[in-house]
């Protein structure tokens, strides 16, 4: 048993360290040279889902397609773009390859913020190079893979946390659970790499990172402006290098208390359960670099925007072909970034920022969609409060929210005053005080109940 798991082990650690390579140098092609290398991965993904995988073949046919028929990147286009309800209501055996085998494979769920909760199936392959794309994107933020780094992220509803708190594994030992061997992985990464839940009080979180002392900490940017908050009163201040904001919408307001709280240079990213990382802003800070595995479309109307336009991201994956995503509509609403090269030298394709979820908006009596980047952003700017959350129900009425705080009134007609600027003058706003934490896991500042996603 022993050389058998040993073995296994060391395969699983040559593929991530493969993967690391092929992924830095990736950063150093020409344009030319990553479309090439997309096509090339496109078109055996096609054809590989069109034989194995019943969901793909049947959409295909129904389109009038073969995979001959893509010789390039433009052909994407001919494919029909699945909506993310439609891929997730299909049974397992319609869109899981027919030719792998579930032995092993790492099962992950979305976390239901925008409808029922849903199984991500990830091949072993596809989880190692995951992992070494975490270690790309440390390094791209200027992180030493000898340096440590702590993640504090939200599990999603399937799991409950005890009251004080809930651990889970390293990032490396969740990916152990795609491949075999209790040895070598753990000790890869559990020295080096933390991972925390945000069921932990921020106390005890400040305890944590003085004792740890991470040169990185990466989390949502309404957990980490508390947990700067916290650390403000020790001294000495950890310090930490760089920050990583995850999974939230973030304002330039938010990254300036950010820093001046923790004293951090912070980067930003953009990622789905579905994918793992799908683009990081990089040492220029102009923009969100797109991984390469990944083919990112932003559509209005099903046609392609350009710079500085708007629009729906619908993506292809070219590396998990246990689960294949090809166009696959995410559900999220993003800005095209610049199509020259960027100062840091990478070629890669760039999003300029993620304006946010269908329901991330509030919508106007006419029908016209207000983001929610905006709103925050005029808030934040005008108003001086970070702490607030703002509901539209389905007739339309709009329920703000705030803490208790000095001047309430006040503030509260600046936030009125705003929104009326926005959506009208005709639309009901009323004000409540809210003594929830305004951070909880999966916060959402803005988001309207008029809009299915």
């Amino acid at each position: 048993m022993f050389p058998v798991c040993f073995l296994q082990e060391a395969k699983m650690l040559n593929r991530i360290l493969y993967n690391y390579i092929k992924i830095r140098r990736r950063h150093t092609f020409t344009v030319k040279e990553l479309e090439q290398e997309s096509l090339w991965k496109l078109k055996r993904l096609v054809r590989y889902a069109w034989l194995n995988v019943p969901f793909y073949s049947r959409k295909m046919r129904q389109a009038g397609l073969t995979p001959d028929e893509i010789h390039s990147l433009d052909d994407l286009a001919k494919l029909p773009i699945i909506p993310k309800s439609e891929l997730m209501s299909q049974p397992k055996s319609e869109v899981l390859a027919h030719n792998m085998h579930l032995w092993n494979v790492l099962i992950r769920h979305t976390t239901g913020t925008t409808g029922k909760p849903s199984k991500i199936f990830w091949s072993n392959a596809y989880a190692d190079y995951v992992t070494a794309l975490r270690f790309v994107n440390t390094w791209r933020l200027g992180i030493g893979l000898n340096q440590k780094v702590m993640n504090i992220e939200f599990y999603g509803p399937q799991k409950i946390a005890p009251s004080k708190g809930y651990r889970v594994p390293n990032p490396l030992r969740e990916v152990k659970k795609a491949t075999i061997g209790p040895w070598v992985a753990p000790g890869l990464m559990s020295f080096r790499w933390k991972k925390l839940g945000f069921q932990r009080s921020v106390e005890e979180m400040v305890e944590e990172v003085i004792r740890f002392k991470p040169a990185g900490v990466f989390s949502r940017a309404s957990y980490l402006r508390k947990l700067g908050k916290a650390l403000e009163s020790y001294a000495p201040r950890p310090e930490i290098n760089k920050v990583l904001i995850t999974g939230e919408i973030i304002t330039e307001s938010c990254k300036k208390d950010i820093h001046a709280s923790l004293g951090s240079e912070v980067f930003e990213t953009y990622g789905a359960m579905e994918f793992g990382s799908i683009g990081l802003e990089c040492a220029a800070h102009d923009g969100l670099h797109l991984q390469p595995h990944l083919i990112v479309e932003v559509l209005k109307d099903g046609h392609k925007v350009g710079p500085g336009e708007s629009g729906e991201v619908v993506i292809t994956n070219l590396e998990n072909t246990l689960m294949p995503f090809i166009r696959y509509k995410l559900g999220d609403i993003a800005v095209v970034g610049p199509s020259d090269g960027c100062e840091c030298g990478s070629r890669l394709a760039r999003l300029s920022q993620v304006v946010g979820r269908p329901q991330e908006v509030l919508v106007t009596p006419a029908g016209t969609r207000v983001y929610s980047r905006e709103i925050i952003r005029t808030i934040e700017r005008q108003v001086g409060v970070t702490d607030f959350q703002i509901e539209q129900n389905e007739a339309g009425d709009i329920r703000v929210r705030l803490p208790p705080c000095h001047g309430f009134e006040v503030i509260k007609s600046d936030i009125v005053h705003i929104l009326k600027g926005f959506l009208g003058e005709g639309v009901p706003i009323s004000c409540e005080v809210w003594n929830q934490d305004f951070r909880i896991p999966k916060y959402r500042p803005v988001f309207s109940r008029r809009v299915v996603a």
